[in-house]
């Protein structure tokens, strides 16, 4: 568990600062991660599943213009990557949320909104919005997307799977 919230905090850190350069280290422990997982279709699953549906919300919230990126890409590849590796953290540094939804709905809408504002406080995105309705908003996405995902790892894929 530990080492998990370590590698997801050095890898949302490393792709924020660094962008594509950073995405063979995440990857490396992305690896290292689904090896090391004991049910490996299970989690790859759960990382296939949320990553896409992360980055689909991303990439409305980009197309929408409420995202921008000083890059000449349209959509980072950086943020498909962070995507993958925040569901890494599912099973493992945030499996304590599984237990209540009302925590799950808590994290996603405080502390989800607040990674936003601190990757556009680090050069990393640009708001189309003031930073408060971006909050809110993000805010609003969140909760309910904590909700789903918690969901998908308890009924969907990894069901009857436990990890410590």
């Amino acid at each position: 568990m530990w080492f998990n919230l370590f590698a997801f905090n050095i890898s949302w850190l490393g792709l924020i600062l660094s962008g594509n350069s950073f995405i063979p280290a995440v990857i490396s422990w992305l690896l290292l991660h689904i090896f090391l997982s004991p049910n490996k279709p299970a989690e790859i699953r759960l990382l296939v599943f949320v990553a896409c549906i992360g980055i689909g919300v991303d990439f409305a919230l980009t197309y929408l213009n409420i995202f921008q990126f000083n890059q000449e890409q349209f959509f980072p590849v950086w943020l498909m990557v962070l995507w993958i590796a925040f569901a890494a953290t599912l099973n493992h540094s945030l499996a304590f949320l599984s237990v209540n939804r009302v925590y799950q709905w808590l994290a996603g809408t405080i502390f989800a909104p607040l990674s936003y504002l601190a990757g556009e406080r680090l050069g990393a995105v640009t708001f189309g919005l003031d930073n408060l309705p971006t909050y809110l908003l993000l805010a609003l996405l969140w909760g309910p997307l904590m909700l789903l995902f918690f969901y998908i790892k308890a009924n969907c894929l990894t069901k009857g799977v436990h990890y410590a």
